[in-house]
């Protein structure tokens, strides 16, 4: 957990404002896994598995194929800025 105290906002007390730190919103589901490329290939593998329509297939099957391309580095990096954006973080 982690949090922040913020100044007594005009009282003579402080205020915290807890949150979850990464590996406790990881823990209970509120963030990412660690190999979020691998959970992403995964769960486009699934849709793609899924899906009836064959153009949508096709355009999950070209996304996924451009996430190999540019490499786990480069869309890892978008993917965890992307989600922690929201959080706040950098």
């Amino acid at each position: 957990m982690r949090g922040r105290f913020l100044d007594g906002l005009g009282a003579d007390r402080d205020y915290c404002d807890p949150g979850l730190a990464p590996a406790g919103a990881r823990a209970v589901g509120r963030w990412p896994p660690e190999a979020v490329y691998d959970a992403l290939l995964q769960i486009l593998g699934q849709r793609i598995s899924d899906e009836i329509d064959p153009a949508k297939r096709t355009k999950l099957q070209q996304f996924r194929d451009s996430l190999l391309q540019i490499g786990q580095s480069v869309a890892a990096e978008v993917l965890a800025s992307l989600i922690r954006s929201p959080f706040g973080l950098r």
